[in-house]
Protein backbone atom coordinates (compact mmCIF):
# COMPACT_ATOMS: atom_id res chain seq x y z
CA UNK A 1 0.00 0.00 0.00
CA UNK A 2 1.10 3.84 -0.82
CA UNK A 3 1.09 6.53 1.66
CA UNK A 4 1.46 10.33 0.93
CA UNK A 5 3.96 11.54 -0.43
CA UNK A 6 5.85 8.10 -1.06
CA UNK A 7 9.57 9.17 -2.03
CA UNK A 8 8.27 12.24 -4.73
CA UNK A 9 8.32 15.53 -4.61
CA UNK A 10 5.00 17.21 -3.42
CA UNK A 11 4.30 20.62 -4.72
CA UNK A 12 1.30 22.79 -4.11
CA UNK A 13 0.03 24.57 -6.81
CA UNK A 14 0.62 27.88 -7.88
CA UNK A 15 -2.80 28.85 -9.72
CA UNK A 16 -3.30 27.58 -12.72
CA UNK A 17 -3.00 30.69 -14.69
CA UNK A 18 0.51 31.01 -13.70
CA UNK A 19 1.51 26.81 -14.48
CA UNK A 20 1.05 27.69 -18.37
CA UNK A 21 4.06 25.16 -18.94
CA UNK A 22 2.61 22.29 -17.34
CA UNK A 23 0.21 20.39 -19.86
CA UNK A 24 -3.03 18.65 -18.64
CA UNK A 25 -4.63 16.75 -20.68
CA UNK A 26 -8.29 17.73 -22.48
CA UNK A 27 -10.02 15.93 -25.22
CA UNK A 28 -8.76 17.93 -27.69
CA UNK A 29 -5.54 16.00 -28.43
CA UNK A 30 -6.40 12.95 -26.21
CA UNK A 31 -7.11 9.30 -27.30
CA UNK A 32 -10.13 8.06 -25.39
CA UNK A 33 -9.95 4.39 -23.99
CA UNK A 34 -10.94 2.24 -21.53
CA UNK A 35 -9.74 2.44 -18.00
CA UNK A 36 -8.52 -0.58 -18.39
CA UNK A 37 -5.99 0.15 -20.37
CA UNK A 38 -5.07 3.89 -19.14
CA UNK A 39 -4.40 1.69 -15.54
CA UNK A 40 -2.57 -1.24 -17.25
CA UNK A 41 0.52 1.60 -18.54
CA UNK A 42 0.19 3.81 -15.45
CA UNK A 43 0.95 0.49 -13.55
CA UNK A 44 3.76 -0.62 -16.35
CA UNK A 45 5.19 2.64 -16.78
CA UNK A 46 4.17 5.47 -14.04
CA UNK A 47 4.10 3.56 -11.10
CA UNK A 48 7.52 1.90 -10.92
CA UNK A 49 9.04 5.31 -11.42
CA UNK A 50 6.59 7.10 -8.25
CA UNK A 51 7.32 4.05 -6.10
CA UNK A 52 11.34 4.80 -6.95
CA UNK A 53 10.96 8.37 -6.27
CA UNK A 54 11.36 9.50 -9.96
CA UNK A 55 8.24 12.03 -10.13
CA UNK A 56 7.02 15.02 -8.42
CA UNK A 57 3.17 15.73 -7.81
CA UNK A 58 1.53 18.75 -8.41
CA UNK A 59 -1.49 18.61 -6.40
CA UNK A 60 -3.94 20.15 -8.81
CA UNK A 61 -7.29 19.88 -6.05
CA UNK A 62 -7.95 18.80 -3.12
CA UNK A 63 -10.93 18.34 -0.63
CA UNK A 64 -13.35 16.22 1.89
CA UNK A 65 -14.22 13.05 0.26
CA UNK A 66 -18.07 12.75 -0.26
CA UNK A 67 -19.51 10.35 2.25
CA UNK A 68 -21.22 8.58 -0.72
CA UNK A 69 -16.98 7.58 -1.54
CA UNK A 70 -16.89 5.17 1.87
CA UNK A 71 -13.63 6.33 2.90
CA UNK A 72 -13.31 7.36 6.50
CA UNK A 73 -14.18 10.76 8.32
CA UNK A 74 -11.49 13.05 7.29
CA UNK A 75 -10.41 11.51 3.89
CA UNK A 76 -9.48 13.63 1.57
CA UNK A 77 -10.07 13.47 -2.11
CA UNK A 78 -7.39 14.98 -4.52
CA UNK A 79 -6.43 15.15 -8.63
CA UNK A 80 -2.87 14.89 -9.00
CA UNK A 81 -0.63 15.63 -11.96
CA UNK A 82 2.80 13.70 -11.83
CA UNK A 83 5.50 15.16 -13.86
CA UNK A 84 9.07 14.29 -14.57
CA UNK A 85 11.37 17.00 -14.72
CA UNK A 86 8.37 19.31 -15.02
CA UNK A 87 7.11 17.51 -17.84
CA UNK A 88 3.26 15.70 -17.28
CA UNK A 89 3.22 12.03 -17.78
CA UNK A 90 -0.08 11.37 -15.92
CA UNK A 91 -3.09 12.53 -14.45
CA UNK A 92 -5.02 10.82 -11.44
CA UNK A 93 -7.61 10.75 -8.43
CA UNK A 94 -6.95 9.16 -5.28
CA UNK A 95 -7.96 9.57 -1.70
CA UNK A 96 -5.62 10.14 1.15
CA UNK A 97 -6.93 8.86 4.22
CA UNK A 98 -6.50 10.75 8.06
CA UNK A 99 -2.93 8.88 8.35
CA UNK A 100 -1.47 9.43 5.09
CA UNK A 101 -2.44 6.29 2.98
CA UNK A 102 -3.97 6.12 -0.07
CA UNK A 103 -7.29 4.74 0.01
CA UNK A 104 -9.77 2.88 -1.61
CA UNK A 105 -7.54 0.26 -4.11
CA UNK A 106 -4.47 1.73 -2.35
CA UNK A 107 -3.07 3.25 -5.08
CA UNK A 108 -4.16 5.85 -7.23
CA UNK A 109 -7.00 6.07 -9.76
CA UNK A 110 -5.48 7.19 -13.31
CA UNK A 111 -7.17 9.13 -15.36
CA UNK A 112 -4.73 10.43 -18.03
CA UNK A 113 -1.65 9.14 -18.98
CA UNK A 114 0.86 10.16 -21.26
CA UNK A 115 2.21 7.49 -24.03
CA UNK A 116 4.70 9.02 -26.58
CA UNK A 117 3.50 12.26 -27.66
CA UNK A 118 -0.31 11.33 -26.99
CA UNK A 119 -2.86 11.50 -23.95
CA UNK A 120 -4.58 8.54 -23.30
CA UNK A 121 -7.64 9.20 -21.85
CA UNK A 122 -10.45 7.37 -19.51
CA UNK A 123 -13.59 7.16 -21.78
CA UNK A 124 -16.26 8.50 -18.79
CA UNK A 125 -19.53 7.32 -20.91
Amino acid sequence: MLSVPYGVTTIRPKPIARCAHLHVPNMDDSIVTSAREVRAIFNTRVLPRLRAGELAELVLRTGTARPAAGQPVGTLSEEVLYLDHGQSVAYVHRFVTPDGEIGASGLPDPKAVRFGDDWLVVDLE
